[in-house]
């Protein structure tokens, strides 16, 4: 009864507590942010300078510069306040993702709380603009067509491919679990436009930054294995919470929703490559695009253990528990 009363009263300052959670989160982010890191500096990027593959990724630099041209300040100031909404904007969507599959008000607000919580080991690495952005977008486009909210999508969608080359895997996703969901012609029509419009928005990206130094992509792919000879703790480390986070995912896997379970087992193997292939060694913010998958899948498990019970829903656990 205790601990129900204080979850009620929790509750009543949910979104007070949320946005304090999140400054406080911003701000040790932003304390390790380099900004003018070597060939992708944040005014390297404002001034489209940028080496290859950074200066593609537009989305920030862009609002950033907008909203300098209209109010004058510290394009820093700009970049962190964004930052900070984006990372708001994030719980925001897997607080509605909690609402679309679980019913009860209080685990909406646990999970709120936990994706702070389990996002913390993927920021202790490299910080870049663009990863928050990375992070909010493609958590508000699965959310989005996971509801079939299309026209609402296809604008997070166009935001997505302006901020990142992943992108291009919402498409996958789509695919894959609407293959049977919607009619053949629907479906096609659909994975046509995304595919349409992400080949518009990098070719335009790709030949106006074409003169710029750097590769579409750079390969790290053997210095992995010498950095993990070099800060064996720190591997352990990350094993040990990936083990955990996995475990928590494959129990009651066929039970969780099927479209998250879809969109896993689609996003994880070819973001797991592409780290293999380009990401530098243990750089746990490239998984930013797959997080709200993992996580929604790991938090039934998770809360569950914490005494909730996420089967607590109107319809089964493997269907959404609210009308499209």
């Amino acid at each position: 009864m205790i601990k129900l009363g204080l979850a009620k009263a929790l509750h009543r300052l949910h979104w007070p507590i949320i946005l304090i959670l999140t400054l406080t989160f911003t701000k040790m982010y932003l304390a390790g942010m380099y900004w003018e890191e070597p060939r992708l500096a944040f005014s390297q990027m404002l001034a489209g300078t940028a080496d290859k593959p950074f200066v593609y990724r537009v989305f920030v630099p862009l609002l950033v510069k907008i909203a300098v041209a209209v109010f004058p300040l510290p394009s820093t100031t700009y970049a962190s306040f964004l930052i900070y909404i984006l990372l708001v904007g994030f719980v925001i969507c897997v607080y509605h993702f909690s609402k679309f599959y679980w019913k009860g008000i209080l685990i909406h607000d646990f999970v709120a709380y936990a994706s702070i919580l389990f996002l913390i080991p993927f920021t202790l690495t490299n910080r870049h603009i663009y990863d928050f952005s990375a992070l909010f977008l493609f958590t508000l486009a699965l959310l989005l067509m996971a509801q079939n909210k299309w026209t609402t999508y296809f604008c997070a969608y166009i935001c997505a491919c302006l901020n990142k080359e992943t992108a291009i895997l919402l498409p996958l996703v789509f695919l894959i679990h609407f293959r049977k969901q919607l009619n053949v012609t629907t479906t096609w029509k659909l994975f046509g436009w995304q595919i349409a419009i992400y080949s518009v928005i990098r070719f335009a990206i790709m030949l106006n930054f074409r003169s710029n130094p750097g590769t579409i992509i750079e390969s790290h792919i053997l210095e992995h294995f010498s950095f993990i000879q070099s800060a064996p703790v720190l591997v352990l480390g990350y094993v040990v919470y990936f083990i955990l986070i996995a475990f928590m995912i494959k129990k009651d896997f066929h039970e969780k929703p099927s479209f998250l379970r879809e969109a896993f087992a689609t996003l994880l193997p070819v973001m797991f490559i592409l780290y293999l292939l380009g990401g530098s060694p243990f750089e746990i913010r490239v998984f930013y695009e797959v997080y709200p998958v993992l996580f929604l899948l790991a938090i039934p498990t998770f809360g569950k253990m914490a005494g909730f019970n996420f089967r607590n829903t109107t319809t089964t656990f493997s269907q959404p528990s609210q009308a499209n």
